[in-house]
């Protein structure tokens, strides 16, 4: 379900991608000497877990409420099926002639 959406697959790459290379950047920040450059990759690490983090409340998200809709059609389905059923029953009593209530 989640892979059928080309901007969840996207958002889920860019992510994946972005968190490689802050890590890359992140253990090559002893080479580049500078404690900024250390501060901003750590940064940047910590904002890419965080939009990880939200990727996947997306996907909770969107699979909560596929079983939703799901559960709401299902449950009209039911509904429809015991009016039938009712009717149907109130029929053959009529036919039968047993007093209904």
């Amino acid at each position: 379900l989640f892979f059928t959406s080309i901007v969840y697959t996207i958002d889920i790459v860019v992510v994946i991608t972005s968190l490689v290379l802050d890590f890359v950047l992140l253990a090559r920040a002893d080479d580049l000497h500078s404690d900024e450059a250390a501060q901003f990759a750590t940064l940047l690490v910590v904002a890419r877990l965080w939009r990880f983090i939200r990727v996947g409340h997306g996907i909770f998200t969107a699979t909560y409420e596929t079983v939703e809709l799901h559960a709401e059609d299902e449950k009209a389905h039911l509904h429809a099926t015991i009016h039938k059923m009712q009717a149907r029953i109130a029929q053959l009593e009529a036919e039968r002639g047993v007093f209904q209530p």
